[in-house]
């Protein structure tokens, strides 16, 4: 979503949930844009434009759009104006500002349209439209109806009198002209005239096309591999599946040996080009070359290049690493995350209870919990239960933030705590802020951006950014007790008539 809207129906002081930063108190209205900058209208201070940092970049009340490093403003003419973060203008009294998600952008003007980079360079000016693929790596300029001319990000030319075009990759592209369809593959530097009707790119540098009447399959230089099939799919790794007129699934590999028969799943295993294809009842792993390295009952992605092996009618197994290392024994559930860290579930064999581990990327045991974890690995922060019920907000350098809350609810860049009626934000960014001497001895990094009672929350707080919905109904969750079965409408209305129980 390129904007954000939110009014409210009192003043409010809000935060965003991406940056973990306090945007302005006594706000009626704002604007939350892609790149987090936001625009507020406030009781005190008017209209304001602020950056991600909270900087005040220009008080206005004709602000339209910020993007990039850039803001337009809507002139009293209904022309437009763009300027640069330093208050330069760049473009006066424009007829309009076009906006890719990416940051470029294109100027009207005069009835022309000239394209710009997402650093303000020009591009190219004089077409009708303008498409950007691969995020700005080529750019296709129609300059008259049907006819495209296809740029690099540079602004040298591929090709003109393009009439479609398809693109997998950044290297892997083709284009149709009036008289033929040229498959790219600028890796291998090869450029070749599709030997079939219909092509279509698949991963792996190959292509389909119908020859004499059968689906065929190519390598991206045109050479055939295989034909009289129903259709192909191709992996990055080398493995193709072909589906055979009986409907029936086959793997195979580089050279179009049949590896399995009658396969039912081929997925992702989250590891570089890694593969887990299910075929008669086993999976099978494979690497990134294609090499088949482990077979099992049951493989379980976990993440990471993690994977959990079950044998057959078990309710655990063993976690192991892509090098098939084995990581854990007894796991009941595990999830690895990009940084390495694991949740682990097991089961207690002397009391049958169910045990959550949070664990270092070399498997040292970080933290236990009979209930469930909430980990943020971009943030470094993990909420824990305990026995009690009460819950502490932890971080990997820091240790314990916040302890003995009834509720802690993650929200993006903040934490929310609430113990008894009294209710805490944390930004996790400002606790997450890389060590130094001066700040281990000044923790005011760790204390909160705002607390207050459940009803100031709920009347004066708002919550802007991903998820969050600018209202009251953001705070259900943190005011709701973990237990109950309709948590949020009883303990709220406590709330709202200042009259909360927390025993």
């Amino acid at each position: 979503m390129e904007v954000q809207n939110f009014v409210f129906n009192t003043p409010k002081t809000c935060f965003n949930a991406l940056t973990g930063q306090k945007i302005a108190d006594d706000v009626i209205e704002l604007f939350l844009f892609r790149n987090q900058w936001v625009y507020t209208l406030s009781v005190n201070d008017g209209a304001v434009l602020w950056d991600e940092k909270k900087h005040k970049i220009v008080e206005s009340n004709h602000v339209i759009m910020a993007f990039s490093r850039f803001y337009l403003l809507e002139n009293d003419d209904n022309t437009q104006s763009l300027y640069d973060v330093s208050g330069k203008v760049l473009f006066d009294k424009v007829q309009e500002v076009l906006l890719f998600p990416c940051g470029w952008f294109v100027v009207c003007q005069n009835g022309e349209k000239a394209l710009y980079r997402d650093d303000a360079s020009f591009v190219l000016k004089g077409f009708l439209q303008v498409t950007l693929i691969q995020t700005g790596v080529f750019v296709l300029a129609e300059y008259e109806p049907d006819d495209w001319t296809v740029y690099r990000r540079d602004g040298s030319m591929v090709a003109e009198h393009v009439k479609d075009f398809q693109f997998l990759s950044e290297t892997f592209y083709s284009l149709t002209f009036e008289d033929k369809i040229v498959i790219y593959d600028d890796k291998a530097q090869t450029q070749i005239v599709s030997p079939g009707k219909f092509p279509r790119l698949l991963f792996g540098n190959r292509f389909v096309a119908v020859v004499d009447g059968w689906v065929t399959l190519f390598r991206a230089n045109g050479k055939k591999m295989t034909a009289c099939h129903k259709d192909y799919f191709s992996f990055d790794n080398g493995l193709f599946l072909v589906k055979r007129n009986d409907d029936t699934v086959e793997l195979c590999n580089a050279k179009c040996r049949v590896l399995h028969k009658f396969v039912h799943a081929v997925g992702s295993a989250g590891y570089q080009n890694f593969l887990i294809v299910t075929a008669e009842g086993r999976d099978y792993l494979y690497d990134n070359k294609g090499k088949l390295i482990y077979q099992a009952d049951n493989l379980e992605v976990c993440g990471g290049g993690f994977f959990l092996e079950k044998k057959k009618n078990q309710k655990s197994g063993t976690l192991l690493k892509y090098d098939l290392s084995v990581v854990a024994e007894d796991v009941l559930e595990a999830e690895v995350f990009h940084n390495g860290w694991m949740m682990l579930e097991r089961a207690e064999m002397e009391t049958e209870n169910f045990v959550f581990e949070l664990c270092h990327p070399d498997a040292r045991r970080v933290a236990v919990s009979g209930f469930a974890f909430e980990y943020d690995e971009k943030f470094k922060v993990w909420v824990r239960q305990n026995k009690k019920g009460k819950f502490s907000l932890w971080h990997e350098v820091h240790g314990c933030v916040v302890r003995d809350a009834d509720r802690i609810i993650l929200t993006d860049a903040l934490a929310l705590s609430r113990r008894g009626n009294i209710c805490s934000i944390y930004s996790l960014t400002k606790i997450n802020v890389i060590d130094s001497d001066e700040k281990k001895v000044n923790l005011d990094f760790m204390l909160p951006i705002w607390s207050g009672s459940g009803r100031d929350l709920l009347k004066t707080v708002a919550l802007c950014g991903g998820d969050c919905l600018g209202n009251e109904e953001d705070f259900f969750a943190l005011l709701s007790r973990p237990d109950s079965l309709d948590p949020c409408f009883d303990v709220i209305r406590k709330l709202l008539n200042d009259d909360v129980d927390d025993k």
